[in-house]
């Protein structure tokens, strides 16, 4: 009896020491657990719209997601694979992104220079909003701009990641109401991006004069959608129909919308327009 009951002692503590070295790896892997994150998107955003006023009451819930993210090393961050390393900086850019209007909230108007024209609560008033460190990530400190253009797309190439960032505006994409996630990040990127492509805000044809309007990101960002082009000699016949620089950003979109668009698109040449951006800040306002 009392052998019987020491090797089970014995057991029990050996399963205790394996359960203990196991979670020491995972934590040595530096991966950074996103569900904070999840927590405070599912409290304080609603279709998208995020309650930039109670997140600010809040204080530091964002604030100690955000020094996770910091204490992401270098070291650490090389031994990710590549879906874990693209959902981390998505969820960054989101929170940084978010950090960014809370400092300064409310947005006080700026209206020197091209400024002057965009509405009272937008983003674009917090000056070097994009081009500010907030924070440092992975070993070195890093602005918005860096995250999505040397990054996430200079480094992974995804232009579907272009709709997975929150620009805080009502004429970026929609915020995803949960962080992305390596084990489903191919599927919430493509739902990101057919969101975007299917909203009539963003992008609409008129077969009646023959345009195919366009959100101003694809203007902005074709470059980065020129990745998605066949090679010249595989390319569609009806693609040819395009000038070389919309192509990239056509082929992106013709598979993604719905077939009646798709038709639109694939069986004649539109034209082009793009669409004035919505610089109003993605806000929700909940009502007392």
């Amino acid at each position: 009896m009392t052998s019987n009951k020491s090797q089970s002692t014995l057991i029990c503590l050996l399963s205790l020491v394996l359960v203990c070295l196991a979670a020491t790896a995972v934590s040595g892997s530096g991966e950074v657990d996103h569900s904070p994150f999840g927590s405070l998107l599912r409290e304080h955003t609603r279709d998208g719209l995020v309650d930039y006023a109670r997140i600010k009451q809040a204080g530091s819930e964002l604030q100690a997601y955000i020094e996770t993210l910091s204490d992401s090393s270098a070291l650490h961050y090389k031994t990710w694979d590549r879906d874990t390393k693209i959902a981390f900086w998505i969820n960054a850019y989101n929170a940084v992104t978010i950090h960014a209007v809370v400092e300064n909230y409310p947005i006080q108007v700026n209206d020197t220079g091209a400024r002057k024209k965009l509405p009272p609560n937008s983003i674009g008033h917090i000056s070097g909003v994009w081009d500010t460190a907030y924070v440092e990530l992975a070993g070195r400190p890093v602005t918005l701009n860096e995250i999505e253009g040397e990054v996430l797309i200079g480094e992974f190439g995804d232009p579907r990641v272009h709709f997975a960032l929150s620009r805080a505006t009502m004429g970026g994409p929609q915020l995803s109401a949960e962080p992305y996630a390596a084990d489903s990040l191919d599927a919430m990127l493509e739902r990101a991006a057919r969101a975007f492509v299917n909203d009539g805000d963003k992008v609409r044809v008129n077969i009646t004069r023959g345009r195919l309007y366009v959100s101003e990101i694809f203007e902005e960002r074709a470059a980065d959608f020129a990745i998605e082009t066949a090679p010249a000699g595989e390319a569609p016949e009806w693609l040819k129909a395009y000038k070389k620089k919309t192509r990239g950003f056509i082929s992106f979109i013709a598979p993604r919308v719905d077939v009646q668009t798709r038709g639109a698109i694939e069986s004649r040449g539109l034209k082009i327009d793009y669409l004035k951006y919505d610089w109003s800040l993605n806000e929700l306002v909940e009502e007392d």
